[in-house]
């Protein structure tokens, strides 16, 4: 079972410094 959290997760990584960042935070929460 592949969650789309797992696609978050990376994204949910330290890096504010990243566009792409912001725009997945929101699956992070």
């Amino acid at each position: 079972m592949h969650r789309k959290i797992q696609y978050a997760e990376i994204f949910c990584l330290p890096n504010k410094n990243d566009n792409l960042t912001l725009s997945q935070m929101h699956i992070c929460i």
